[in-house]
């Protein structure tokens, strides 16, 4: 939900109506990382297989 909310507040409105921050205080970013080695997963990083 957050991955989504973030795409709405960058490409479908002007401005967020709502701002989520971190306990740290920053406004929360959601990134997709690799659970396994941890680095960043990104369309030249993936390829798709069928199962």
């Amino acid at each position: 939900m957050l991955a989504l909310t973030q795409w709405g507040d960058r490409w479908a409105v002007d401005s967020p109506v709502l701002v989520r921050r971190h306990s740290c205080g920053r406004p929360v970013q959601v990134d997709l990382v690799c659970h396994h080695c941890g680095q960043p997963v990104t369309h030249d990083t993936i390829q798709a297989e069928l199962a």
